[in-house]
């Protein structure tokens, strides 16, 4: 059973969601509003956090978690395509090494689309034809299905439509066998764009018509806006503008409902097609213009060639010549980027009629030239055929399997029948067979007839004394059914008086028992609370008598080894230099100064304020800087030790450690000693180590000295753990732990 998403997964989804839905950074534009800076912020650290989730947290999650986040970037609007690519590269990676082949397989063919929509089609082959490979090794019909799909899409783009065709075949096909109306609605769409570029209209509304109507089956609202689209364009080859507006009108209601940008495109610059061939160019323009900005944004390479290649044919006939052949060249390089052969054509086209207009006779020759040769690689009578042949193919196959689905059915209907009339022949002969043995018995029966009337009347002056017999049995049974009564009703009535008393002792002992359990419940309260007083109380009073003799060392003989120093520095001027009595007051001197140092060293440490005002880290810290010893090196490591940790908590700490190190200083010889601090939001734990002599731990628990006991108190005070280890000659380690 797989466990659910923790609270970060459900964030790193809600984040994949929001990338995909949300176009937070526009590239392509030569400046950045502030708006824009910080949505780039926002963009760069939203994505951080789920590629970071993915690269670690979801190294723990099961297979389903990574086709809920597969699900979630494919059912989403696509408006940010670089997020989405990020994202799947990382799940990618994560399903490839824990060799999940579903999941890379379905994450390969969402890879391979944000490629083919930036026109990378080199990069969308080599994903789409991974994930054919991992559908054919786990016998997966629906990710061949998407597979063989993508791929036709791809040749698509780059104008080879009869191989485009072959794999939207090839996908119908699957997609009707697992019946999948959504992907057989998205490949007769498919076929539909095809006829299109084939200049085949009539046919494309055969087939888009079929793509809505599957759409409708499989409840698919959102597919309709691709085909609404495609339908217009097919509606206004044929000349049927009107029709091809209202689809239009359709389809855009559909884009703004899912906020889909990328459709939202596709509409504007068919609707700008629709002005230019009313010769509204200025209407047209503006269309265009805000068809480009919303492909900047979605970073859809796919219509921008077709929108430059509109916008120069627009400002060519507005007699802008210049931004005309700007954005003709604009869209040659998009469209060879993308290898797609038949914007490019016209992009040629288009090229080669603005440099007419500007007199430049030659280039616009050069430009009919490439143009008119693409074109005849495209649009040959071959391709048109073999497309029409894979339909024939494709229908006769169709009805094939049908006819021999209804031969089978036929076949297994007369097997049926004959083996009834088999069965029923059966039941025939096995019916006159039981007849004759009816005649043969029915003769038995007459001749034991006459037997029989021979003894009835033996038997009847039996009966007679039998019943007689039986009249005194009778009679004797009911005098023991009435015995036997009057005893089982007395039984009845002691057993329910000795069940009563049970069950009343049984009352009586829960209640009893569980009086009991109050009172022992409430003594150890009373246990745990007086304990916990008795350990407050030592405590404080250990550190009240620590800060009162801090006190009187500072007042009373720190003031005293002031005044010694000062009487002393008197006599200087009595002295001769260079004299032995000048180098005994010298020594004097600076053992008087290394006492008044080592008074205040140690004033300082018995202070109970120093911790509370400088906090634990630094007051250990300050500790060990006062250590100074050449044989023992400290080392002290502190992680996320916070200043609003319980002042009392930190307090017991620190005495805790300042024990320690004593301990070790005293007894254990030690040439190394490491201190580690880490705290979170629930616990702080803690170790010291030695690479000391040690001491033998069953001996020092029975004889345990002050030293020990005053840890033990102490840690035990915070309601924490501790535990040491020692051997002789292998160091000691105190490892504890304090609830915050």
């Amino acid at each position: 059973m797989h466990k659910p998403p923790t609270k970060t997964g459900r964030l790193f989804l809600i984040i994949c969601r929001l990338e995909s839905d949300k176009m937070l950074y526009f590239p392509g534009t030569k400046t950045l509003s502030k708006t824009n800076s910080k949505n780039l912020m926002k963009y760069f650290c939203l994505l951080f956090v789920a590629i970071w989730f993915i690269c670690f947290q979801a190294q723990s999650q099961p297979a389903t978690y990574f086709d809920k986040i597969n699900d979630s970037i494919r059912n989403s609007n696509w408006n940010n395509i670089s997020a989405n690519k990020a994202i799947l590269q990382s799940v990618y990676k994560t399903t490839a090494d824990k060799k999940m082949l579903k999941q890379n397989g379905y994450t390969s063919i969402l890879l391979g689309y944000c490629f083919q929509a930036t026109g990378r089609h080199d990069s969308a082959f080599y994903y789409f034809r991974r994930s054919v490979s991992i559908a054919s090794q786990i016998n997966d019909k629906d990710l061949q299905c998407r597979s063989y799909g993508n791929i036709g899409n791809s040749h698509f783009y780059q104008g080879k439509f009869d191989s485009a065709a072959i794999y939207a075949f090839k996908s119908l096909r699957l997609a009707e066998e697992i019946k999948n109306y959504n992907f057989v609605s998205y490949k007769y769409g498919d076929l539909g764009n095809i006829m299109i570029r084939q200049g085949n209209s009539p046919k494309a509304i055969e087939y888009l018509n079929e793509a809505l109507k599957y759409a409708d089956i499989a409840k698919n609202e959102k597919a309709k806006v691709n085909y609404y689209n495609s339908l217009a364009v097919a509606f206004n080859n044929t000349g049927n503008a009107p029709e091809a507006l209202d689809t239009y009108k359709k389809g855009l209601l559909l884009a703004d409902k899912f906020n889909d940008i990328r459709r939202k495109t596709a509409f504007q610059i068919n609707i700008a097609t629709i002005y230019s061939e009313k010769k509204e160019s200025q209407a047209a323009i503006e269309y265009l213009l805000e068809a480009e900005k919303n492909a900047v944004k979605t970073e859809n390479d796919i219509h921008l060639p077709n929108i430059y290649t509109n916008l120069a044919l627009e400002f060519r006939r507005i007699k802008e010549f210049d931004k005309s052949f700007e954005y003709g060249k604009k869209a040659e390089l998009i469209s060879k980027k993308n290898e797609d052969k038949f914007l490019l054509s016209e992009v040629y086209e288009t090229l080669a009629l603005t440099e007419m207009s500007r007199k430049n006779f030659e280039s616009a020759l050069d430009y009919e030239r490439q143009a008119s040769r693409i074109k005849s690689e495209i649009f040959s009578e071959k391709s048109m055929k073999e497309i029409e042949n894979l339909k024939a193919v494709y229908e006769t196959e169709k009805k094939e399997a049908q006819i021999k689905l209804l031969n089978s059915q036929n076949e297994l209907q007369k097997q049926t029948i004959a083996k009834n009339n088999l069965l029923l022949l059966n039941n025939e002969l096995e019916l006159d067979k039981k007849n004759l043995e009816l005649g043969n018995q029915n003769l038995l029966i007459s001749n034991q007839a006459l037997e029989l009337k021979s003894n009835q009347f033996q038997l009847a002056k039996n009966d007679l004394e039998i019943k007689n017999r039986e009249q005194k049995i009778n009679i004797l049974n009911l005098n023991d059914k009435n015995k036997t009564l009057l005893l089982q009703k007395k039984n009845r009535q002691i057993l329910y008086g000795l069940v009563a008393f049970v069950l009343l002792s049984a009352v009586a002992y829960l209640f009893y028992n569980r009086y009991k359990l109050k009172q022992k419940a409430k003594l150890q309260q009373a246990v745990i609370k007086e304990q916990d007083e008795a350990a407050r109380a030592v405590i404080s009073a250990e550190e009240n008598e620590r800060s009162r003799m801090s006190q009187t060392l500072h007042d009373g003989l720190g003031q005293l080894l002031s005044a010694a120093k000062m009487n002393l520095q008197a006599a200087e001027d009595h002295l001769i230099p260079g004299d032995q009595a000048a180098k005994i007051y010298a020594n004097t001197l600076n053992l008087l100064e290394e006492s008044i140092k080592e008074m205040r060293g140690v004033s300082h440490q018995m202070v109970t304020n120093n911790v509370m005002r400088k906090g634990l880290a630094n007051a250990l810290k300050e500790m060990i800087e006062k250590i100074e010893s050449n044989q023992l090196n400290i080392s002290l490591d502190v992680n996320g030790l916070q200043q609003d940790i319980d002042p009392e908590i930190q307090l017991v700490v620190y005495r805790v450690l300042q024990e320690s190190i004593s301990n070790v200083i005293k007894h254990a010889k030690a040439s190394k000693l490491d201190i580690r601090l880490n705290a979170d939001k629930d616990m702080l734990t803690a170790s010291v180590e030695d690479n000391g002599r040690g001491f033998d731990i069953s001996n020092a628990k029975i004889n345990k000295g002050i030293g020990l006991d005053n840890i033990e108190t102490r840690i035990k005070f915070l309601k924490g753990k501790y535990n040491i280890d020692s051997s002789k000659e292998n160091g000691t380690s105190l490892q504890f732990e304090i609830p915050l």
